[in-house]
């Protein structure tokens, strides 16, 4: 992938993730993609800023409907980059990771997950970079379509025109589906076509590619192989940073999705291409924020300055405990051989910096911690402290 990766040069422009996340120029991906449209509908030309997907971002989202019970769905937000190609001018979207919320849906209630979500992934873009292109949300339904609150939940908290939603529904005939919707709601329901992006070992020596794509309700003019993850290892693509699985099973009409703060189940995963950092868990913030109006306009700064004391000792307890979780799938990728030290280590930084920050806001809260308080800082010092004697016990050198 590095041989067309390797050119960008920024251009100018604001980013809806807070600062200025840069525009980039690259050359058109379409050599190391596969071409897929619908088979429904007339999409022999692509749309405005047409939508490339890596396959670890696809294979993450796939895992992630896959694994939930047939009556939750799963819910995340994709995210990667816009770019402009330098030859022809024209902009288009590569997703390149997708971010998997900790818990599942019934019905549709979507709106208030993917409101809490949406805050805090836009933070962490913010401060590390890249944009929040759309959302994913898996479907138990005979067709993958929005529903009328897809629609309004997209229309609500996805403003830009690169922005998409995808639908998947899995299941012995998976399907699925990319959209985009106006601010009107109007054309919801058309499906768009879009580009597989290859990883290298997708692209054999002959040149032919190979496809993880399985969706019945799509069709590609290539001749191409379709590969099964599951049962051929060697065209599996390990995520370049995990989180650990699903923290909840539902989440109850009308309330914010309750957090379980430790173990390997507490935490969410993110999977794909891009490292964006420990993301903190959706579930921090329990006011709904409408997104800023206009690029580069930021109102994460505003609320941090008016989150009292007690506000930051819970929020930084959140993300170690978050931390906690992610650095112990780390180990035990680490003992499956499937991480080495430097990546377990990466881990325990991550650990450290949250545990760090989280002692310096307890220690400002004049206030002091009440006995809630007090019992989850032994708690979190107890998984600190195991998550520091598990990695002693790894023998990596230290970072």
């Amino acid at each position: 992938m590095d041989r067309f990766w390797s050119s960008a040069t920024p251009l100018s422009g604001g980013s809806p993730a807070g600062r200025e996340s840069e525009n980039l120029t690259r050359l058109l991906p379409v050599a190391q993609a596969i071409r897929w449209t619908p088979t429904v509908d007339d999409c022999s030309v692509d749309p405005p800023y047409p939508i490339f997907i890596t396959q670890s971002a696809f294979a993450a989202v796939q895992a992630h409907a896959e694994a939930k019970p047939l009556d939750t769905a799963s819910l995340g937000f994709l995210v990667g980059n816009l770019f402009r190609c330098p030859e022809t001018d024209a902009p288009y979207v590569v997703i390149e990771s997708a971010i998997q919320l900790p818990w599942s849906i019934s019905g549709d209630r979507l709106r208030p997950a993917l409101s809490q979500g949406w805050s805090v992934v836009q933070e962490e873009l913010r401060r590390n970079g890249g944009r929040l292109l759309g959302w994913y949300h898996a479907h138990r339904a005979v067709e993958a379509r929005l529903s009328p609150a897809d629609v309004a939940t997209h229309v609500a908290l996805f403003d830009q025109p690169w922005q998409v939603a995808l639908v998947v529904t899995p299941g012995d005939a998976p399907a699925g589906g990319f959209f985009r919707i106006p601010a009107d709601g109007s054309r919801s329901l058309a499906y768009l076509p879009f580009y597989e992006l290859l990883e290298a070992s997708s692209i054999l020596p002959d040149g032919r590619k190979v496809s993880d794509l399985a969706w019945v309700n799509y069709r590609t003019e290539e001749a191409i192989f379709t590969s099964d993850r599951v049962s051929n290892p060697r065209l599996e693509i390990p995520p370049r940073l995990l989180f650990p699985e699903d923290v909840d099973d539902s989440v109850a009409p009308g309330s914010p999705p309750p957090m379980r703060r430790t173990s390997l189940e507490r935490s969410v995963r993110f999977a794909g291409y891009g490292v964006l950092g420990l993301v903190a868990a959706a579930v921090l913030f329990n006011v709904y924020r409408a997104r800023a109006s206009g690029p580069g306009e930021t109102v994460a700064s505003e609320r941090e300055a008016a989150a009292s004391p007690r506000d930051l000792v819970d929020r930084t307890a959140d993300t170690v405990a978050l931390a906690v979780g992610a650095f112990e799938l780390r180990a035990r990728l680490f003992d499956s051989r499937r991480m080495a030290c430097p990546d377990l280590a990466r881990g325990l930084v991550d650990l450290e910096e949250r545990w760090t920050s989280y002692n310096v806001a307890r220690k400002a809260d004049a206030a002091g911690l009440d006995s809630a308080g007090a019992a989850r800082d032994r708690s979190l010092y107890a998984d600190v402290d195991a998550a520091e004697r598990l990695f002693e016990r790894s023998q990596c050198p230290r970072p």
